[in-house]
């Protein structure tokens, strides 16, 4: 029994690498965009030329989130190994609502 919890606790510990480049819509390298591994503290920024390098638990599915200020942010399924490039479009600027200015007398 001592060898499956071993061996159940080495597979835990594998991990591998997500590659990939985080691109806008007209194909230009983000720098500093963010990836995150959804639910948990691990994440990583682009380099100058929106390159990223991530570290993810071996053959398991793992759910990670690109964001950049003031585009949308996306989310993918990848499996470690792989090379999952995104392209971030920009947020859509909501309808503008009427400001109401209020005077103090």
């Amino acid at each position: 029994m001592a060898a499956a919890e071993t061996e159940g606790s080495a597979s835990l510990l594998r991990v591998t690498t997500v590659r990939g480049r985080i691109l806008d819509e007209e194909g230009k390298p983000l720098i500093g965009a963010t990836v995150l591994q959804k639910g948990s503290f691990y994440g990583v920024s682009t380099d100058a030329k929106g390159e990223y390098s991530l570290r993810v638990p071996a053959n398991q599915p793992v759910t990670l989130q690109y964001g950049y200020g003031g585009y949308t942010d996306e989310e993918v399924h990848v499996k470690g190994g792989t090379t999952a490039n995104m392209t971030l479009v920009p947020r859509q600027k909501e309808a503008k609502v009427k400001k109401h200015r209020w005077f103090i007398f």
